[in-house]
């Protein structure tokens, strides 16, 4: 995906670090980086100050936009709207 393709450029043509990507869980993630299993991660993580006071984060490489689409007609203005629809 879009972070893969951002670290790739980031150490493209790196003689001191060599590359080894793996695709695991997202549960998965910080736990193998607290554990010692990878050295870094990207994903779309959310910065929280709890998680800041553990992890180095970069500056956003990207904005989150979050959305519903339905068909026309409908009007879903919160998620207590799609409360006990098939979504």
């Amino acid at each position: 995906g879009y972070d893969i393709e951002v670290v790739k450029a980031i150490f493209k043509g790196s003689k001191k670090y060599d590359l080894t990507f793996k695709t695991i869980p997202f549960s998965s993630i910080l736990t193998g980086l607290d554990a010692g299993r990878y050295q870094m991660a990207a994903n779309d993580f959310n910065y929280n100050e709890e998680r800041a006071e553990k992890y180095l984060f970069s500056n956003p490489i990207s904005k989150s936009n979050y959305a519903i689409a339905a068909k026309d007609g409908k009007n879903f203005d919160s998620l207590n709207a799609v409360s006990g629809k098939s979504v």
